[in-house]
């Protein structure tokens, strides 16, 4: 784990597409107190337990409840770790004071729209809206991470030489594996918010109403323009190509079990009841040598200043004041 890493622009996206977070796992109720002082900066025990919530799956299935609670204190040190190199590297960035403009902020948004094949910002915008995000605070987070990465290749971006044949090895690897499938796929939404019952059974039964129109012959473009409420209801449902990993689990599942062609039963997700049509599959092409190096090459230069940039934190830390009040197990 590393929130300074899990959050630059190279793997901003992941949490940030359509996927919800953990559930959190029960946690003992806990007085509040000073974990650690980084500068003039206090990290409150909270806050190290509400970052460590996101990781909370790790436990699952710990029966034992010794190992339980040494789990939970190795994830609860390795969290206040990141915690105080998060508290560093904005305290660095600060002082140098750099600046992101908005035209950089809609670029990067563009390309995370792109690389994911999200079919548009407003699919984008409500999947945020259902993990309580609003518009604003997504794009100061992106602004943010460029921020961060700025700052990062400023540091140890000349530290970081690729060379071709790591390029063309990597190349290798990732062309020689299964081809990866894309599907394309249509819905008709039903939007379900809050815990209103009578909301969930009337949306229900809407989309089992639409399926039955479905099944009697109605063409699904035609009828998810009529009464599909998602954002793509005014192209006829349609999401799009899109990979595994993109879309909810729930709408993921259904879709994995079609054929070309047909239509789902009813899904819930966390948006709402969804009937599904699966227009297409294919199989990913196997671009050139030529054509991937570039992004490949980027990879591999991203990869290698993280780990720089987690040595020279290491070094940062060693410079600043860092006063640890609760040594737990998992920290360093």
């Amino acid at each position: 784990m590393n929130i300074i890493f899990s959050r630059i622009i190279p793997i901003l996206t992941a949490a940030l597409l359509l996927l919800p977070g953990l559930q959190a796992a029960a946690e003992p109720e806990t007085v509040d107190r000073i974990a650690a002082v980084v500068g003039d900066e206090i990290i409150l025990l909270s806050e190290v337990q509400e970052q460590a919530k996101s990781w909370s799956g790790v436990l699952q299935g710990i029966s034992n409840p010794a190992e339980l609670e040494r789990k939970r204190n190795e994830i609860l040190g390795e969290v206040l770790n990141e915690l105080i190199d998060d508290i560093l590297l904005e305290q660095q960035i600060k002082e140098l004071n750099y600046q992101v403009s908005d035209s950089e902020v809609e670029a990067a948004i563009q390309r995370i729209i792109s690389q994911h094949n999200i079919p548009n910002v407003d699919t984008l915008k409500d999947a945020l809206a259902k993990q309580g995000k609003s518009w604003k605070q997504y794009r100061e987070e992106v602004r943010k991470q460029l921020r961060r990465w700025q700052f990062i290749n400023a540091k140890v971006g000349h530290r970081v030489k690729i060379s071709d044949e790591e390029v063309r090895e990597q190349y290798e690897k990732e062309s020689s594996g299964e081809r990866e499938k894309e599907y394309h796929a249509r819905h008709i939404l039903f939007r379900v918010q809050g815990e209103d019952a009578g909301l969930e059974a009337r949306q229900r039964q809407n989309a089992l109403d639409a399926l039955a129109r479905l099944r009697a012959g109605e063409d699904f473009e035609k009828l998810a323009r009529e009464v599909s409420e998602g954002p793509t209801a005014r192209f006829g449902g349609d999401l799009g190509w899109f990979r595994k990993g993109v879309m909810v689990k729930e709408f993921e599942d259904a879709v994995l079990k079609l054929k070309k062609g047909e239509i789902s039963e009813a899904v819930r997700t966390p948006f709402g009841w969804h009937v599904i049509l699966l227009d297409d599959v294919r199989s990913v092409a196997v671009r050139s040598f030529e054509d991937m190096a570039p992004e490949i090459r980027q990879q591999l230069r991203e990869e290698e200043m993280q780990r720089q940039m987690i040595t020279w934190l290491r070094d940062l830390r060693k410079k600043s004041f860092v006063d640890v009040k609760l040594p737990l197990a998992g920290f360093k």
